[in-house]
């Protein structure tokens, strides 16, 4: 039986939770820079992260360029009767899951992200008559209760081709747009205007269509090794007009290998991040590092602690609990 099968369906829990304000799921937590990773692998994606105030979310998003069934067939434990589930997959779709394998027909970008997004900034942002003197006419609000000047980042790792799935990506966007709820690029004034939504493609990326728009409402993963002593002053301000976060692994940081995950950082890898961290902040760009320890929990905890200090802007994280506690 496939994981997704032998778990309540998260599609009926998110739909059944988000008659919930913003206020209501926000109200008694603080906004924590934190990443929800593979963030469907959740009981209740997107909103259990949200309820936990945590601010970036990461979403595998798979998109066929031709519509496909496929077929699993399963004996269940009380029973000698095998039962074949049927699965139809559609172009045009974009389905959220780690593995092709593990894909649901109902589990959809929008169904478990971009609906309840919707709906939450929409609690959040009540329509006021033009005339009425209190209308301040400010910024729309974010979801978060306690800050609703942060924006909630939605990062979309596309697993295929990068253009077919920008090119599903970009109108399911367009409610956001119209309502001026996402995050986008002004060229004149050479800056990012920080809306509720802020949109980030990683993985595969679709580097050229995305500059190519003006103006830009979806920013690209940076590369966060490039953040360093040796690149140029032009690279790091190239980066820094597509992408309001870079990423990267620590094995790609520290120039390979894993010995990092059987112990604590040691100086010349302190040095390597806070020299990053340092050069992010200077060029407006935040950090994310990830491929992090999960266990031992001690060394988890030291290294997490250590990135904090040292200025990373978003801790990686799997267990909500981690986030609590930090």
């Amino acid at each position: 039986m496939s994981l997704f099968q032998s778990t309540p369906d998260a599609v009926v829990l998110a739909n059944n939770i988000t008659f919930l304000s913003a206020k209501e799921i926000t109200e008694d937590v603080f906004v924590k820079k934190c990443h929800s990773h593979n963030d469907y692998w959740r009981k209740i994606p997107c909103l259990e992260a949200i309820r936990h105030g945590v601010q970036s979310i990461e979403a595998d998003i798979w998109a066929f360029d031709e519509d496909f069934s496929t077929e699993l067939t399963e004996t269940p434990s009380t029973s000698n009767d095998t039962v074949t589930t049927q699965q139809n997959f559609k172009a045009g779709e974009l389905y959220v899951g780690h593995d092709l394998y593990y894909l649901n027909e109902t589990w959809t970008l929008e169904k478990l992200y971009l609906d309840p997004i919707f709906e939450l900034i929409e609690s959040a942002n009540p329509e006021f008559a033009a005339d009425n003197k209190y209308n301040t006419g400010e910024s729309p609000h974010g979801i978060f209760y306690g800050d609703v000047g942060a924006t909630l980042y939605l990062f979309l790792d596309t697993k295929l081709d990068a253009n077919t799935s920008y090119s599903y990506v970009k109108p399911m966007l367009q409610r956001f747009i119209d309502k001026d709820y996402l995050t986008y690029y002004n060229d004149s004034a050479s800056k990012w205007v920080t809306r509720p939504l802020t949109i980030v493609m990683t993985g595969n990326l679709p580097v050229e269509m995305v500059q190519a728009e003006e103006p830009r409402f979806v920013t690209l993963d940076g590369k966060l090794p490039w953040f360093n002593s040796t690149s140029s002053d032009e690279t790091m301000k190239d980066i820094a007009k597509y992408s309001v976060i870079a990423s990267a692994s620590y094995s790609q940081m520290f120039g390979g290998g894993n010995s990092f995950k059987t112990r604590m950082f040691n100086e010349t890898e302190k040095a390597i991040l806070a020299e990053t961290y340092s050069l992010c902040h200077k060029y407006g760009v935040f950090s994310r590092i990830w491929d992090h320890v999960n266990w031992p929990r001690y060394i988890r905890d030291g290294q997490n602690k250590d990135i904090i200090t040292l200025g990373a802007d978003f801790l990686n994280i799997d267990e909500m609990d981690v986030a609590d506690a930090f």
